[in-house]
C-alpha cells in the first residue's frame, strides 16, 4: 500500500533503489588478501564514489563470514574461522548478524555498487547452496555479477605447496581439478554471470591485482604500497621449514605443549630476510611437468570459457591425472641453494644465542627441537 501511495503521489524518489553487486570469489592464491586489504582500507573514499565495500567484524577485511547465512550451512568457511569474541551465539547467528549489518550499510549509504569478496565463495559447488545464496542476494541487489581471477596449474601448485608448508608445516600434492567444480557450478546455479580473468603479471593491468581490479571493476581504487601480507619465503627457507617440521613430528618431547608453528615460521622468515640472495621459489622442471600432466581440467577451462594460460602446454595437460603416492620434498619441487639453506639455519642459531632473541620467546618444546636441528 505504501508503495502504491508513493507511486500515485509522484514521489518516486522515495522508492528504495537496489544496487548492483560484484561478488569476487577468488580463486584462492590470486592476490585476494592484498585486494581485500586495499578495498577495506579505502572504503570511505570508494563510498564517496558510490561504491560500498561493507564492513563486518572490526578485525576482518573480507566477506566469507556471510557464507553460513547465505547458504544455510553452519560451518567454517575455507578462509574464515569464527573466533569467540565475534558477536552471536554460534556460527549461524554470527553470520546472520553480519549479513544484517551489510543490509543496514546498504540502506544507509544507498550505493550504486556493492563489492563482496571472499575466497570461501570459490569452495561452493553444491547446486542447492548456490541457489539459496542466489535467492538471498537477489533480495538485496538489482544485478549480480561474479568475478574470479585464475592461476595456471603450475603456479597454483607452487603457491599451494608454499602456503601449506608455511601455515601448517605440511606440504601438498598437485590437484587433478582446480577450476571445473566451482566454475561449472556457478555457471549453472550461481547468482549471476561469470567473468574470468587470468592472474599473471603480464595479463594484469599495471602488473598487479589492485590496479587491474580498479581499471575494470572499481574506479577510484588505488594500488598503494604495502608490506607483504602473505609472507613470501625463499626455497631455502621452505627447506628449513620442512626439516624442522620433520623434527617436530618425530622428536617431540612427550608431555610438552604443541610447537607454535606460526612463531617458528616467523623465525625462519626473519632469518631468510637477513641473508642476501633471497628469491621467490622456482619450480623444478620435474615439478612443473607433474603439475601439468596431473591437471585434468585446465583444457576444460580453455574449451568452456576460452581462457588460456601462456605457460601451459595443452598437448600434455591432463595426460596423466594420477597423483603421486608420496608428497615431493622441497628440493624436488623447487630449486634450492643448499649452502644458503644452511646459512638460514646459522642465522637462526645466532639469533637464538642472543639474550632476548626470538628463540627465547618460543616454548621449551620448540627450543629442544631447534637444538636437535643445529
Amino acid at each position: 500500500m505504501l508503495l502504491n501511495a508513493l507511486l500515485n503521489s509522484g514521489d518516486r524518489h522515495y522508492i528504495p533503489r537496489m544496487p548492483r553487486l560484484l561478488l569476487h570469489i577468488g580463486q584462492p592464491k590470486t592476490g585476494t588478501t592484498t585486494l581485500q586489504h586495499q578495498l577495506h582500507r579505502q572504503a570511505e573514499t570508494l563510498l564517496a564514489r558510490g561504491i560500498l565495500y561493507p564492513a563486518t567484524a572490526q578485525d576482518w577485511e573480507q566477506h566469507s563470514v556471510l557464507i553460513p547465512y547465505l547458504t544455510g550451512v553452519e560451518t567454517h568457511t575455507a578462509d574464515c574461522h569464527f573466533p569467540a569474541h565475534w558477536p552471536g551465539d554460534g556460527i549461524a547467528e554470527t553470520s546472520q548478524l553480519f549479513w544484517k549489518g551489510v543490509r543496514s550499510q546498504i540502506r544507509a549509504s544507498r550505493p550504486d555498487l556493492v563489492i563482496l569478496s571472499g575466497e570461501g565463495f570459490f569452495t561452493l559447488q553444491q547446486p542447492v547452496r548456490l541457489r539459496r545464496m542466489g535467492r538471498a542476494l537477489g533480495q538485496a541487489f538489482d544485478r549480480i555479477d561474479v568475478l574470479a581471477y585464475l592461476r595456471s596449474p603450475q603456479s597454483l601448485f607452487a603457491s599451494n605447496y608454499q602456503q601449506s608448508l608455511k601455515m601448517r608445516g605440511i606440504a601438498v600434492r598437485p590437484r587433478v581439478q582446480y577450476y571445473r567444480p566451482a566454475l561449472e557450478a556457478y555457471a549453472a546455479h550461481g547468482p549471476g554471470p561469470l567473468t574470468l580473468r587470468r592472474f599473471a603479471r603480464a595479463d594484469l593491468a599495471g602488473g598487479d591485482i589492485v590496479t587491474d581490479f580498479a581499471s575494470t571493476f572499481c574506479p577510484g581504487l588505488v594500488s598503494e604500497p604495502e608490506k607483504d601480507l602473505n609472507q613470501s619465503f625463499s626455497a631455502e627457507a621452505l627447506w628449513v621449514l620442512e626439516s624442522l617440521a620433520a623434527l617436530r613430528n618425530t622428536e617431540g618431547a612427550p608431555g610438552e605443549p604443541d610447537t607454535p608453528w606460526e612463531e617458528l615460521a616467523s623465525l625462519v622468515h626473519e632469518a631468510d630476510c637477513r641473508l642476501p640472495g633471497r628469491e621467490a621459489p622456482r619450480l623444478t622442471d620435474s615439478a612443473r611437468e607433474l603439475a601439468l600432466v596431473t591437471c585434468a581440467d585446465v583444457a576444460w577451462l580453455r574449451d568452456a570459457h576460452d581462457l588460456v594460460f601462456a605457460d601451459v602446454d595443452y598437448d600434455r595437460a591432463g595426460t596423466r591425472p594420477e597423483l603421486p603416492d608420496t608428497i615431493l620434498p622441497v628440493d624436488e619441487v623447487f630449486h634450492v641453494d643448499h649452502a644458503r639453506a644452511e646459512a638460514v639455519l646459522e642465522q637462526m642459531r645466532n639469533t637464538a644465542s642472543q639474550p632476548g632473541g626470538l628463540l627465547g620467546k618460543l616454548q621449551s618444546g620448540l627450543r629442544r627441537t631447534m637444538r636437535k636441528a643445529f
